[in-house]
């Protein structure tokens, strides 16, 4: 299995802001805050394929309504989703929606009476799609509503100049909430993202600003750790495992923000476990906010999976570089 993008928070969409009204959001143990765009789309890409896999939650605003996610294809500007039809421009029509192409073609609607298993107004709804041979003939689409299979299409999801899907698209308004995405080229159904949140200091303590610079909701660009000294270490301690349960750990992805400064210091970033310690390759940050994700489906300290001991054990870790 690869897995290709685990998003969870306002860190991972650089255009999001983080809606903490409700405590239901992310079951508590799972997010902090749902991902809110306040009427705007946002997006987070990853390595292109033809054959995805997509979960995430859905918070319901309103009974006739549901967030609008898509997978989209950047070179074609082709697309495929899941929302409600008022959202995708048929006004005439209610119900759960696939969206597919690259105008306002292309809707695969289930009747008011399935779209009723999405519950009232602040209803946690899991989605979870499945698109094999994107941008080819004899392609297929499955998509499950808290994993009962709603949407089914089999035919050619051939658009414009081809391509692969290489990013996801979120299109919410008013009061729309979505959290816990994973992306990946195998079945996604039984997965789960849980955001470790600074929530202590660690080992090292070399840059300007603490833990609680990094750890608010929503992010605020006003506070940050900085340095402009090469070689220096930070790494701050993260809140660990669900508290109950037993776990395979699939994927660690470490996400932040980051901005370049004016002395031209590049960093690294990774994480410290056990007594080890790995980071990235040099960064060379924008002059701009932009988001970083990156994915370890196995610890490179080991070699091998995640352990929960790895995972209670973890410290962000970020170093300075000439």
């Amino acid at each position: 299995m690869t897995i290709l993008l685990v998003a969870n928070e306002d860190v991972d969409f650089i255009d999001s802001i983080s809606d903490t009204s409700n405590t239901y959001i992310g079951n508590s143990i799972y997010s902090r805050s749902g991902i809110k765009t306040a009427n705007r789309c946002v997006s987070a890409y990853f390595t292109p394929s033809t054959t995805l896999w997509l979960s995430y939650f859905s918070v319901q605003s309103v009974f006739t309504e549901m967030p609008n996610v898509l997978f989209r294809c950047t070179t074609s500007s082709s697309m495929i989703g899941v929302g409600y039809s008022a959202l995708l421009n048929d006004e005439t029509t209610t119900g759960l929606a696939l969206f597919n192409g690259n105008d306002d073609d292309g809707f695969f609607l289930m009747g008011g009476e399935e779209s009723n298993s999405l519950g009232s107004a602040g209803t946690v709804n899991r989605i979870d799609l499945y698109v094999y041979r994107y941008g080819l003939s004899n392609s297929s689409i499955i998509g499950y509503v808290n994993g009962y299979q709603r949407i089914y299409y089999s035919g050619n999801l051939v658009y414009g100049d081809g391509g692969s899907i290489d990013q996801i698209m979120i299109n919410l308004f008013g009061t729309h909430q979505v959290f816990g995405f994973v992306v990946a080229t195998e079945d996604t159904r039984n997965m789960y993202v849980k955001t470790l949140a600074p929530n202590a200091a660690g080992s090292f303590s070399g840059w300007t600003g603490s833990y609680t610079d990094i750890n608010e909701l929503p992010i605020n660009n006003t506070t940050s750790i900085h340095t402009e000294v090469p070689d220096v270490n930070f790494q701050c301690n993260l809140t660990g495992m669900p508290g109950s349960g037993s776990y395979d750990i699939q994927a660690v992805t470490v996400a932040y923000q980051g901005i370049k400064g004016t002395d031209g210091i590049r960093m690294k970033h990774g994480f410290a476990t056990n007594g080890q310690t790995v980071l990235s390759s040099p960064i060379d940050q924008f002059s701009f906010y932009s988001s970083t994700n990156q994915v370890y489906t196995v610890n490179p300290a080991t070699g091998v999976a995640f352990t929960p001991s790895d995972i209670n054990n973890l410290q962000l870790a970020f170093q300075s570089i000439a």
